[in-house]
């Protein structure tokens, strides 16, 4: 397995930053659309370049890559919507990337990111450094009562 966990990746005032542009791109965009499918919202979103700067410079950390580069950044959330249940299930992503970074900005409830038998808890402020088009990846059913 090639995917591995970072608990507490950024600082404070970092991760403080990522979230609330992440907030906002919420509250504010229109094309933050709702799949039923995947019972979940998601939108491609744009962080500063400071942000992009400091997520870019932890992955090459972490990963010891130099060369990396952020293809995209897509923003999701997980929710119960007109009887449609959040759910993630078994596979291999079908595009080449170096790693895909699943970072948790908030969470409400317990519900893992499994790589290959590997569970990897979502806290606030943790990275699954996920390579997805080799790791199989799913969540477990879905635990939520939300609506």
């Amino acid at each position: 397995m090639k995917s591995f966990y970072v608990k507490e990746i950024f600082d404070q005032d970092t991760f403080i930053s990522i979230k609330d542009q992440v907030y906002s791109f919420i509250e504010k965009n229109e094309n933050f659309n709702y799949t039923n499918s995947y019972g979940r919202y998601w939108g491609l979103i744009d962080f500063t370049e400071d942000i992009n700067n400091k997520i870019l410079n932890k992955s090459k950390e972490h990963t010891g890559i130099d060369n990396l580069e952020i293809a995209y950044i897509q923003c999701i959330k997980y929710q119960k919507k007109d009887g449609n249940v959040p759910l993630l299930e078994s596979h291999l992503d079908d595009f080449y990337a170096t790693y895909t970074l699943d970072i948790t900005i908030e969470t409400t409830i317990e519900w893992p990111l499994r790589v290959e038998d590997k569970f990897f808890d979502c806290f606030p402020n943790s990275a699954v450094f996920l390579k997805g088009d080799e790791d199989n990846h799913d969540r477990p059913p879905y635990p939520g009562n939300d609506d």
